[in-house]
């Protein structure tokens, strides 16, 4: 408990005050402003049990000082208010902490900035970063549960936020985080891609959209712009895809089929593990994508990435194998079934064994690329349109389809076709006196 004199000693030292003796009251007086306010405690003296008066508050008889206070203010607009935190959370356990209160109070009414809601501390607690994107977090996995949302997308978020996220925002109040705040954030970021800074940056700009859009907050900070070049897909030729069939084929002759079905007809690994028998239309010789599993996550999500389902044409070549995959088997049964098991091929059977083909062949690319790029590609490189191939990879958006416009080398060579006498001009010196 702090000795009395001390109490004294550093609260005349703030601020110049004037006490009513009969009613605790404080008025605080600068430069003309001046504001109403008490210092109060709940407490009785522990020797005595006698009330604690004056200012500091203290008991004239023993000497002692309570251990708690708050700050009892009428305020227009909010009517009585009775305050037992800073804005930190930290309770008014002095007399000098409660009367910085007080002051910072009556500077926030002077400049009309005053929210009693920053100095309650269940508030306080409410708007904890570390508490907030809690919150947030929980929301992206209810969207998951919904299926509005990739089970792999909320697990890159749980990352970010246990590495980064909290650790350099912990105890920040979000009301309080402003750009440079985020600035600093980004500047220590350990070294990584820019793509990974990328995503960092722009999960953390959705926390806050959010925040501002539920008015958990009254301005969003402005994050820096970071421009990642857009390279070109990796993927394998024509010829690069039979030698990878043929290694897998050597290898795992009983897994091929699903291998060649996404190499040659473009589908997405994890729709492909998902399609069932009354997906696939003979008489049409269409098939439709309406659900996948998300990368390496075991559920099913009755939907697909972009939550557009139409007909897509089979690659005739693909028609016999998918006969027999299907024949005999009931509608609602996977078309392609892990052997070992009879169920649906998980995420690491087939990249357990792509990736020991790659290895053998020296093979830079991972089974999406070898498959569903190396699809687009080479349509691109042999002059298809970007509309075929956005409808054969069901694309919503062209822009995600231009990315295989690089490999239409056809097309581009156009750009050099000369004139002969270009081409004469041209010639070596020796040539043309040949």
């Amino acid at each position: 408990m702090q000795p009395l004199t001390e109490i004294i000693h550093q609260t005349s030292c703030q601020v110049d005050i004037t006490t009513n003796p009969l009613t605790s009251n404080v008025t605080l007086k600068d430069n003309g402003l001046t504001m109403r306010g008490s210092i109060r405690t709940k407490e009785k003296c522990p020797k005595c049990y006698g009330s604690f008066k004056g200012n500091p508050l203290h008991c004239p008889a023993c000497l002692t000082t309570p251990k708690k206070y708050f700050i009892d203010i009428f305020q227009k607009g909010y009517g009585r208010l009775r305050l037992f935190s800073d804005k930190t959370g930290h309770p008014l356990d002095s007399y000098l902490r409660a009367q910085r209160v007080l002051e910072s109070i009556r500077n926030e009414i002077d400049q009309k900035t005053f929210d009693p809601k920053k100095y309650a501390a269940a508030d306080i607690k409410d708007f904890k970063f570390e508490n907030r994107i809690q919150y947030w977090y929980e929301g992206k996995q209810r969207e998951v549960e919904k299926e509005n949302l990739a089970e792999s997308y909320t697990k890159k978020l749980k990352c970010y936020i246990d590495q980064y996220y909290t650790p350099f925002f912990k105890s920040k109040d979000v009301r309080e985080i402003r750009t440079f705040h985020v600035k600093e954030f980004y500047d220590q970021l350990p070294k990584k891609s820019l793509k990974y800074y990328k995503n960092i940056m722009d999960a953390l700009r959705n926390f806050f959209n959010s925040l501002y859009l539920y008015e958990y907050i009254t301005q969003k900070p402005v994050f820096p712009k970071i421009t990642v070049d857009k390279k070109a897909p990796k993927w394998l030729t024509y010829e690069g895809q039979l030698r990878m069939i043929e290694d897998f084929k050597t290898h795992y002759p009983d897994d091929v089929d699903i291998l060649i079905f996404c190499a040659f007809q473009g589908i997405r690994p994890g729709e492909a593990r998902g399609l069932k028998i009354r997906d696939v239309n003979f008489e049409t010789t269409s098939l439709t994508v309406q659900r996948t599993y998300s990368g390496s996550s075991p559920k099913l999500r009755e939907r697909v990435k972009s939550k557009v389902v139409r007909p897509r044409l089979i690659n005739p070549d693909l028609l016999p194998m998918l006969k027999r995959h299907c024949k005999d088997k009931l509608p609602d049964a996977f078309v392609f079934v892990n052997p070992r098991n009879g169920q649906p091929y998980s995420y690491s059977s087939i990249d357990r064994r792509f990736t020991q083909t790659r290895k053998r062949l020296g093979l830079d690319v991972t089974f999406y690329q070898a498959t569903r790029h190396s699809v687009g590609s080479i349509a691109a490189s042999n002059g298809v349109s970007l509309k075929a191939i956005q409808d054969v990879l069901g694309h919503t958006d062209i822009r995600t389809t231009l990315k295989y416009a690089h490999s239409d080398l056809q097309s581009q060579a156009a750009v050099f076709k000369k004139p002969a006498i270009v081409k004469e001009i041209l010639a070596p010196v020796g040539h043309q006196q040949g």
